[in-house]
């Protein structure tokens, strides 16, 4: 999807503001035109499909960020596998592996949840070893 001439686009009026609406969920997302005249409504959201492209909902956020003028990417790892030999498994953006237990899975979300807890609020920083970095 063409997310930088989309954005443009709705700034410079190519795109009525009034009438077209960008639809994202979750997985998808679809073009939404209502001017009136339900025909000419959906020839309207095939030809803005065709040009601009479909979205993929939240996938996108990172092209819609980066479109925007905002340097942008992905954290720094995915998951690549829910159980290889009873592990589930993460692939990081230096292409490095991490493989927990489900024990480790949810120790490592309790500690996770602790430290945006913790930046949520606010609260200034905490070594929790002391080990020299």
């Amino acid at each position: 999807m063409d997310y930088k001439k989309v954005i443009e686009d709705f700034n410079n009026g190519a795109i009525d503001k009034k009438v077209v609406t960008l639809v994202m969920d979750n997985d998808g997302g679809y073009w939404s035109v209502d001017a009136g005249n339900e025909d000419q409504d959906e020839i309207v959201e095939e030809q803005l499909k065709e040009k601009y492209g479909t979205p993929n909902g939240y996938r996108d956020i990172v092209d819609v960020l980066n479109a925007a003028g905002v340097n942008t990417e992905w954290c720094w790892m995915v998951l690549v596998d829910t159980d290889s030999k009873g592990k589930v498994v993460f692939k990081h953006k230096s292409g490095g592996y991490t493989a927990l237990t489900f024990e480790e899975l949810y120790t490592a979300r309790d500690e996770i949840e602790k430290a945006i807890q913790h930046k949520e609020r606010g609260l200034p920083r905490m070594f929790v070893d002391k080990r020299n970095y």
